[in-house]
């Protein structure tokens, strides 16, 4: 699935397992196509980092998982994400304007 690679979205909670899970966030990602189209988790995804995100944070998909233990249970493709630099500088420099 190259075309899941460089969507971006944000970080919206934590995963109920908290860190004890292999993917403690849960991500709003836009424009994913038919795995977006769940009725159950509409556009949120199960991810991870080796960063620690907060909550807002915004991200961008590197590498996604099929055969993970979540990905079956929730049968959607589960992400490895980094934070998406750009983005949040520009929101960083805005609220410290404020």
């Amino acid at each position: 699935f190259p075309e899941l690679i460089g969507k971006t979205g944000r970080i919206i909670k934590h995963n109920w397992l908290g860190n004890y899970s292999t993917y403690p966030y849960i991500a709003e990602i836009e424009n994913m196509g038919m795995y977006g189209r769940s009725f159950i988790h509409k556009n949120t995804f199960a991810v991870k980092s080796y960063e620690q995100f907060e909550l807002g944070t915004e991200i961008e998909v590197t590498k996604f998982d099929m055969w993970s233990i979540q990905a079956f249970l929730r049968n959607q493709p589960t992400f490895d994400v980094v934070e998406l630099k750009e983005k949040n500088a520009i929101k960083e420099n805005y609220e410290l304007k404020e």
